[in-house]
This record gives structure tokens, sequence and C-alpha cells, in this order.
């Protein structure tokens, strides 16, 4: 494995440039070299090492010097009395971008959610609280979210008593897209609201449902109007 049989171009290198040469010296870079040399004398003498019999993600050097994410897949064989290694390297630069800016989309998604004035919670298929963003906290009356994630919206006696919980079986059992108007609702703090609701069904990558997302927005212009229409 110390010369090498190059059956790829994704360091840059034409065939004839790199047969025959020092793998670790041109592929690897600098600051990793002394700790793969020692491994390589480790293999060896054995036909052993960490990453043998292993996919792993390790960092190449191209041709041109600049560094990039790849796969290295090793397996070893032994010709000749002398152990031998066949890898099989992907360039997995494209991934890792792609997983980099799913990350980032992520915590935008997040951070967006968390400073939206819509409440916003999400449930799984057993109604069980999986995230609940600050406004919905407010407009629940909940101490904080940890608290809510341990509440239940088909069986909190708050939302029963008041006939909210419709709303969520319909969209989670039956998979329905509920819009509801002017929901009154009344907080464990006794805080009186009028919402507008709108609860999707949440679905997997292959489209199978896996929950419910609720986004309740507190609806003070709807007081208002009630109040001068004087329903209130």
């Amino acid at each position: 494995f110390r010369r090498v049989l190059f059956r790829s171009k994704i360091f840059g290198f034409q065939t004839g440039e790199i047969l025959g040469k020092t793998l670790h010296d041109l592929l690897v870079p600098d600051q990793y070299l002394e700790k793969h040399r020692t491994g390589f004398a480790i293999f060896q003498e054995s036909g052993e090492g960490r990453v043998m019999g292993r996919t792993t993600e390790l960092t190449g050097k191209h041709k041109d010097g600049h560094e990039f994410p790849i796969e290295l897949s090793l397996s070893s064989t032994k010709i000749r009395g002398k152990w031998n290694a066949i890898g099989i390297v992907r360039d997995i630069s494209r991934r890792k971008k792609a997983e980099k800016e799913k990350l980032e989309l992520e915590e935008f998604s997040e951070m967006t959610i968390n400073s939206s004035p819509v409440g916003i919670i999400t449930t799984d298929m057993e109604g069980n609280i999986m995230t609940a963003n600050p406004a919905i906290l407010d407009i629940l009356g909940s101490p904080g979210e940890e608290y809510t994630k341990k509440l239940n919206v088909l069986t909190f006696p708050n939302l029963k008593n008041q006939n909210v919980t419709q709303y969520f079986e319909r969209c989670i059992k039956g998979g329905e897209r509920v819009e509801a108007y002017a929901v009154p609702y009344t907080a464990v703090t006794d805080k009186a609201s009028i919402n507008n609701l709108k609860l999707v069904p949440l679905l997997d990558s292959e489209g199978a449902q896996i929950g419910a997302m609720a986004m309740v927005e507190e609806g003070r212009c709807t007081v208002r109007r009630h109040q001068w229409l004087g329903l209130e």
C-alpha cells in the first residue's frame, strides 16, 4: 500500500503521475502524515488497523494542495507474504456541503419559529408534544418548554374541557388539514384568549404521517371585533 496502484482522478492526478509513488506523501494532508505513517507501520506487520474493514470519513489532499472530505473503505490481502491494502475512495464534498446547508436551514428554521409571534407546536402520532415555541407557551400559560413536552394534546384536561382536543384528533387520527377561527381558550393561568388555529399533518420523507403541527395565532383583532359587536 506504500506504493500505490491508482485508479481514480478525484485527487487531480493523471494515472501516470502517481503509479508507484508513496501514497501518504501525495494524498494525505501534512497535519495527518505522522498518524497515517504510524498506522501503516502497524498494518505492514499485522494486516490490521483502525480503519481496516470499515468505511471511514477522512480528509484528502488534492494535487493543487486544497483539502476535501473523502470516504475511504479499506480491506487487506496478503500477496507473496506481504500485507497489501485495497481502498475505495469517494469524494463526499457534495454530500458534506448538502449536510451543512441542511443544518444551517434547520438552525434558521428553529430561530424563525422561536421568534415567531404565532404559537407553533408539533406532536407525534400519540399526541405527545415534541416541540413548542415561546409564543405557544404564553398562550397555554406553560412555565416552560420542558414542562409542555410532558403533555399530551389528546389527553390534557385543559384542552379537552374546552373542546380544543377535537382539532388535534381530526389532524392526528384523521390526517386532516384543519382550520378553526375565533376559538376561545383559557390557560391554566386564567389568561383568556381567542385564537385562530391551523393544523397540518407532519409527514416523513416517504409521505407517511408521523404527527401534526399546529399554528395558533392569538386573535387580538378578533377579540376587539367581538367586543365591538357586543358578542362578549
